[in-house]
């Protein structure tokens, strides 16, 4: 292996353990990349929302989505870079294109990476080698699982703002659109009932 591809793998590797600390771990915080993504990526919302006045907070209301997309965005290209610098040195001798001369620069590396991290074969280019056919073996199964963890981390995304938006709804109806901590309880106690006296 070269230096270049132990590169990659280590890429690879510190970002499928960002993924698991992120979906699986799943506790704030503890991933290596995507808290610090997730912040430069908020930063960019919020001055982007100061462009919108007095639509500020309602611009605010698209950053949890576009932290998430950004988020999987970041994963999917931190995986390609990893596997394209692998994949570099074996283009044009263990990897060929099957239509004409292959091309060894990164960015045909890049979407053989792409090709193998989403399909088996990597599209028009294939491996000629046992090892080679192992890495696009590897990176298919990489591909699959990741994309199984991420959607099913949106799910759980989703099922947590339905939560939290359906809880926002319950207060501010217990508030009467206030949203005053002293309305709310004064809202859920009990409240009392007159006594009437039993007829004689």
């Amino acid at each position: 292996m070269t230096v270049e591809q132990i590169a990659g793998a280590g890429l690879m590797v510190l970002f499928l353990a960002d993924i698991f600390l992120t979906v699986l771990y799943a506790r704030a915080g503890t991933g290596l990349f995507a808290p610090r993504w997730n912040r430069i990526v908020w930063g960019l919302v919020k001055i982007l929302a100061g462009l919108f006045g007095r639509r500020r907070s309602a611009a605010l209301s698209f950053a949890g989505p576009a932290i998430v997309i950004a988020l999987i965005a970041f994963w999917a290209l931190g995986l390609t870079i990893g596997a394209a610098l692998i994949i570099r040195p074996a283009l044009g001798t263990a990897i060929q294109s099957s239509s004409g001369d292959t091309s060894s620069d990164f960015v045909t590396a890049l979407l053989v990476a792409g090709n193998s991290l989403s399909i088996v074969g990597g599209g028009d280019y294939s491996p000629h080698t046992s090892a080679t056919r192992i890495l696009f073996l590897v990176n298919s199964l990489i591909g699959a699982s990741v994309l199984s963890l991420v959607l099913s981390y949106l799910v759980q995304v989703y099922s947590a703002l339905r939560e939290r938006n359906t809880l926002a709804l319950t207060v501010d109806l217990i508030t009467g659109g206030t949203g005053d901590a002293a309305e709310m309880l004064a809202g859920s106690a009990p409240r009392a009932t007159s006594a009437t006296p039993p007829a004689s």
